[in-house]
């Protein structure tokens, strides 16, 4: 339950849920609702649960492949499409198989219907991965990142796109990562962790939700989840955070981690 609300600085509980409403000044609007809702996450942990499971009981071998769309003829500034197999070194990705992005300056990866991997990890230099309308990405039960340890990497899910993380969700993690999601309209949900420039050795994470676009995070939500020189910037837009992070991204917003159009 999320209510769109403008202009209200406080906290009320409706049902069970307890709602905070943070306005993050800017001087564009005067202000920029960020919403922190608390919620019973029981099915969702119990299905992350069942997840862990099955793939603990059945024994499974994770496999690595590659997105390399230039075996397929396919260059920038074209696009490739994640489900065809012949853009991937083996193939489509799986619930069982990391899809790798190592291959630097390759196409663009756009997301155009359901597809799933074990995880993801968007680590060369100069990669895209573009969720559109109508395109769904599930991560199984891992972290996934966009920007391990290259720069730059970036993450776009438009109006009508969406992706669900199993697992922790890293945006630039470690000392000479950038990455930069945007959430242009777009859904993404963290069912675990979420951190930016997570590590705290010099990666740089930029996550921006923009033109009504939502991002939820039902796990940990810390004082380490954004440092260095990482920033989250909502525009028009709700960051869903569960439990009561309420001091925690009071110290964000104060020190300009959490901001509104830019802070401009």
């Amino acid at each position: 339950m999320i209510f769109h609300l403008s202009r209200l600085s406080r906290e009320f509980a409706v049902a069970g849920f307890h709602i905070t409403v943070f306005n993050i000044p800017c001087s564009r609007d005067g202000f920029v609702p960020l919403f922190l809702q608390s919620v019973a996450g029981e099915f969702i942990m119990k299905t992350v649960k069942l997840f862990a499971s099955i793939f603990l009981t059945a024994g499974l071998s994770l496999a690595d492949t590659t997105w390399n769309p230039a075996a397929n003829g396919i260059y920038p500034p074209s696009t490739g499409n994640w489900n065809v197999a012949a853009n991937w070194t083996a193939g489509l990705p799986d619930f069982a198989d990391k899809a790798s992005f190592t291959v630097n300056n390759a196409a663009e990866c756009v997301v155009t219907n359901s597809v799933i991997a074990f995880y993801i990890s968007l680590n060369a230099n100069e990669s895209t991965l573009r969720i559109i309308n109508g395109g769904t990405l599930t991560t199984t039960n891992n972290w996934s990142a966009v920007g391990y340890s290259q720069k730059t990497n970036n993450m776009i899910v438009e109006a009508g796109g969406t992706a669900n993380f199993g697992g922790h969700f890293w945006i630039g993690f470690s000392s000479t990562a950038v990455g930069i999601v945007d959430v242009n309209g777009g859904t993404i949900s963290v069912a675990g962790n979420m951190g930016l420039g997570f590590n705290g050795d010099g990666g740089k994470g930029t996550l921006k939700i923009r033109n009504g676009g939502t991002v939820s995070v039902s796990s940990s939500f810390s004082s380490s989840s954004i440092v260095d020189s990482s920033v989250i910037d909502i525009e028009t837009g709700s960051l869903i955070i569960s439990g009561d992070k309420s001091t925690v991204v009071a110290s964000y917003i104060a020190s300009g981690k959490i901001t509104g159009y830019g802070g401009s």
